[in-house]
């Protein structure tokens, strides 16, 4: 299949590349942009096999091309086109848009079905859409469970967590998720503020080692089941996600686990389940025993 050659591109000798309108040569940035935009079609079908001797620039623009295809815009015809945060969008799809088909990535486009008048006047109001209705639905992304278990009559089904474990959390602030250009941090027990997704995953790691040590120390003849529901708390607006663990009772771990125990009648021949959620204040430590 032929390159349309409106836009026309030429390797030198030495490899350089080249491009060409209407036979004047015109800037590689410029050149690489129209090529691409004018051959679109045919390079999404061919991929590298549409560029005679590609070059690593040039596969560098190719894969820009193809991922900015795959972005919601803001357009509305009369001025450049602006691209949409992917953190924004996972918010309106949750909230703001949860009731449409999201094919359409114009959100200049999208509209009340009744009275026709558009959700987002100026790229602006996506902001601030975002922003209250994140607030106004947070329980939408309130709770990321981990699941751990400890069994007494079957150790080898022992769970110990890992970074890789934490499934729902890594797809929140996780390299390829929507949240990847969000500033990740933990709050400690003491209402200190530590910063990096990284820090963020071992603190929670620690913490759920932690919290199972407490556990096997305090109801040592019983088998658990814990789930871990965090609520992390995000920032459309200053783009931060906030796990809190500041310590809010005067209480041990062990000795609000014990109390619970006692009063819910937890033993050997009476099992039941034990929910913690005044510990530490951006955790729900749900427990079953048996």
């Amino acid at each position: 299949m032929a390159i349309d050659r409106s836009i026309k591109r030429v390797v030198a000798r030495n490899g350089q590349v080249y491009f060409y309108q209407r036979g004047k040569r015109i800037s590689y940035k410029k050149g690489i942009v129209k090529f691409l935009k004018e051959n679109e079609n045919k390079i999404l079908e061919l991929g590298e096999q549409a560029f005679p001797k590609i070059t690593e620039k040039e596969k560098t623009s190719l894969k820009r091309s193809q991922a900015a295809k795959e972005r919601y815009f803001y357009d509305d015809g009369k001025g450049k086109r602006k691209y949409v945060d992917k953190g924004y969008m996972a918010l309106l799809k949750a909230t703001k848009l949860s009731q449409f088909d999201t094919k359409q990535r114009n959100l200049a486009k999208y509209a009340d079905p009744v009275s026709n008048m558009r959700f987002f006047p100026r790229y602006s109001d996506i902001l601030r859409a975002v922003t209250t209705e994140y607030l106004r639905n947070q329980d939408i992304f309130k709770d990321f469970e981990v699941r751990e278990g400890r069994f007494k009559d079957k150790n080898t089904r022992k769970i110990s967590p890992t970074i890789e474990s934490l499934t729902d959390i890594a797809e929140l602030i996780g390299a390829k998720s929507p949240f990847a250009n969000f500033k990740v941090s933990y709050i400690d027990f003491d209402g200190e503020e530590i910063s990096g997704a990284k820090r963020t995953m071992n603190f929670i790691v620690k913490f759920q080692n932690m919290i199972m040590g407490k556990i096997t120390n305090t109801l040592q003849s019983l088998g658990v089941l814990t789930r871990f529901l965090y609520r992390p708390v995000i920032n459309p607006k200053n783009k931060t996600i906030v796990f809190d663990f500041t310590d809010i009772s005067n209480q041990t771990f062990e000795e609000l686990l014990a109390f619970e125990a006692n009063r819910q009648k937890v033993t050997r021949t009476n099992t039941g389940g034990i929910t913690i959620a005044n510990k530490y204040k951006g955790v729900i430590i749900e427990m079953d025993f048996s």
